[in-house]
C-alpha cells in the first residue's frame, strides 16, 4: 500500500523537479560567503548576514566542499600508502620488530599494527607465528580421541 503510494507520487512528478529539502543557501550566496571570509569577516558575522545558521555556514565553506567532486570520496585519508605496508611486510617477514618498522615508517605502533592485521593474526595459521597452547613447554605427541560410543 505505501509502496503503490510512494510509486505513483515518483512518477507524477516533473522529470525535472527536485525531490528532498531545498537548500540553505544557494551558490550565489556561498560565494558571497567565501569573498567575506577571504576578506577576514567572522563566520559569526557571515551567518547573521545571510540569515542562516552558524553550522550551515561551516558546511558552506568547507575547503573539501568546492575541490572534490561527488565522485571523490570524502573522509579520512589513508596513514599509510600501499608501498609503505608492502615494506613494513617485508621488513616484517625479516624479523625486524613492529617497533622499528614503526618509527622507520613514522607512524604509531597500533596503527601499524592496523595495517599487518591480515599477517600477523588472521585466520590462517601461515600467516603469523604459531600458538602454543599449556604452559609454554613444547607439546607431545597426541594420541587420537576415540569416538564415544
Amino acid at each position: 500500500m505505501v509502496t503503490d503510494q510512494v510509486k505513483r507520487g515518483t512518477t507524477a512528478r516533473k522529470p525535472s523537479q527536485k525531490l528532498g529539502r531545498p537548500r540553505a543557501m544557494t551558490k550565489a550566496e556561498i560565494i558571497i560567503a567565501r569573498r567575506m571570509l577571504a576578506d577576514g569577516v567572522k563566520r559569526k558575522i557571515i551567518a547573521q548576514s545571510l540569515k542562516v545558521s552558524l553550522s550551515i555556514v561551516y558546511i558552506a565553506l568547507r575547503p573539501e566542499a568546492s575541490a572534490l567532486s561527488p565522485s571523490k570520496s570524502v573522509g579520512r585519508p589513508r596513514v599509510m600508502t600501499e608501498i609503505e605496508i608492502n615494506l613494513a611486510r617485508r621488513m616484517l617477514a625479516k624479523g625486524i620488530t613492529r617497533k622499528i618498522i614503526a618509527e622507520t615508517l613514522r607512524v604509531s605502533p597500533s596503527t601499524l599494527i592496523t595495517y599487518l592485521r591480515p599477517y600477523s593474526a588472521g585466520p590462517h595459521p601461515q600467516m603469523g607465528r604459531p600458538k602454543i597452547s599449556g604452559s609454554g613447554s613444547q607439546p607431545g605427541p597426541t594420541t587420537p580421541k576415540r569416538p564415544r560410543t
